[in-house]
């Protein structure tokens, strides 16, 4: 079940990498730049926080849905404070993608949890 888990961080990783080299552009603006910074920043690290005490708390021996769950509305997240605030900039489309493809994993694990 851990190369569910491995799985899904690779494929993560390999579309926020390939997206943001084909829709980003250097000199677009950046959440950095914008009067929620702090709020931005903020819920991203109580939601990865709370994903690490996930981690460590839960057995990961068996599917745990819940963990995959903690990864999508991190992402989510990002895709909500992007797509309002520089959603000019499409960020919010990786943000999208990469959500959605944890959401896909989170159903597989479900699923095969199911079985």
């Amino acid at each position: 079940m851990i190369s569910l888990y491995f799985l899904m961080i690779a494929a993560i990783t390999l579309i926020e990498f390939i997206m943001s080299k084909k829709v980003l552009a250097d000199r677009e603006r950046k959440m950095s730049d914008t009067t929620v910074y702090r709020w931005y920043i903020l819920g991203l690290v109580v939601l990865a926080v709370t994903v690490i005490i996930a981690v460590l708390t839960l057995s990961l021996s068996e599917p745990q849905a819940f963990l995959l769950f903690l990864v999508t509305l991190f992402f989510g997240f990002r895709t909500l404070m992007e797509s309002k605030y520089i959603r000019e900039t499409r960020r919010h489309l990786i943000s999208f993608t990469v959500a959605a493809t944890s959401l896909i994993f989170t159903g597989l694990l479900i699923l095969l949890r199911i079985i």
